[in-house]
């Protein structure tokens, strides 16, 4: 858990955030890679987007996700790729405009593609 004293003019406020993130994949000798992500972030009780100082202090703001996949190396340079998303964030706020954009890019999906770096 981290802490830090924000103030404005006269005002202050202590602003408590916590996150975490965390990656596993195994490479296998016929080139699968599989992996599983966590990631993890909550703003906190006293949740500010800064500089937008109008926020409710009340809005909640947990981003909450797992993802699962495999790639398969081709070479050095190519893979193929299929991972899955799953949300299970948690994004409120009274104003509902303010909570459609904390929600914009989170969401359950599934990709496949291919990789090729130059």
């Amino acid at each position: 858990k981290r802490s830090k004293l924000m103030q404005l003019g006269d005002q202050s406020w202590r602003e408590y955030a916590i996150g975490i993130e965390t990656f596993v994949s195994y490479r296998f000798d016929n080139d699968f890679r599989p992996f599983i992500a966590y990631n993890l972030f909550d703003a906190g009780d006293d949740y500010v987007i800064q500089p937008n100082f109008n926020a409710d202090p009340n809005d909640v703001f947990k981003r909450q996700f797992a993802v699962i996949g495999v790639h398969y190396l081709i070479d050095q340079d190519t893979q193929l790729y299929v991972e899955a998303r799953k949300d299970f964030g948690d994004f409120e706020s009274n104003n509902k405009q303010q909570q459609a954009l904390m929600e914009q890019s989170e969401d359950d999906g599934i990709a496949f593609g291919f990789r090729y770096v130059l």
